[in-house]
């Protein structure tokens, strides 16, 4: 397991919110520590699996984006994908 990533912020009412943000972008964030400011540690909450599926679309959507591509991606089935022109 990686070491986690600590993150002090000036607020405590940030931490919160940064720590919403990230679970939305596969990261785990808890508050550990609060006196004058607020104190995060920020932990990968991703399995190798759902990290190559993030990964890939990603990957897969610059692509597109770059090459001018009419094509849009479809997940048919879990880890299988479909490039199809819009609205097919």
């Amino acid at each position: 397991m990686t070491r986690p990533i600590h993150v002090e912020l000036p607020r405590l009412c940030d931490g919160q919110a940064l720590v919403e943000f990230l679970a939305a972008h596969g990261l785990a964030g808890s508050v550990v520590s609060v006196n004058e400011h607020c104190e995060l540690e920020v932990h990968d909450a991703l399995d190798s699996d759902e990290r190559l599926r993030r990964e890939f679309e990603a990957a897969l959507g610059s692509w597109l984006a770059q090459h001018g591509s009419p094509l849009v991606p479809a997940s048919s089935r879990e880890r299988e994908y479909v490039l199809r022109p819009p609205g097919d």
